[in-house]
């Protein structure tokens, strides 16, 4: 006799086993030529275009893979507002409550002029 619950149930897991997958490393070209920077270089002009933020943490990954993975987030929303380098200006690592909670805060800058 089959069970259908049975079936379904390890369906459902797949999925969301699925959904926990890591995505390290996966940056479109646009992503991947976002550079970080200490600061603003001055010998180009650059504008200003957006604030970017990520937090990731509460999960079984060590604070190297959260701080990693925010790091990307952070290149993918720069990249998609169009910019070209970002400068950290916040960076929290790790709460009484969180031991892997990865917090970072920057600018998104352009090179050129504003368009």
């Amino acid at each position: 006799m089959r069970k259908p619950h049975l079936t379904i149930a390890c369906i459902t897991l797949a999925f969301a086993l699925a959904g926990c997958a890591p995505t390290f490393g996966v940056l479109g070209a646009d992503a991947e030529a976002v550079e970080f920077r200490n600061d603003v270089p001055r010998d180009a002009e650059y504008t200003y275009v957006t604030e970017v933020a990520c937090e990731e943490g509460n999960n079984l990954r060590s604070v190297g893979a959260n701080a990693q993975e925010c790091r990307n987030d952070l290149r993918r929303q720069a990249a998609r507002a169009g910019a070209d380098i970002i400068v950290i200006t916040t960076e929290n690592i790790g709460t009484p409550d969180c031991t892997n909670c990865v917090i970072l805060f920057g600018e998104a800058y352009r090179r050129g002029a504003e368009r």
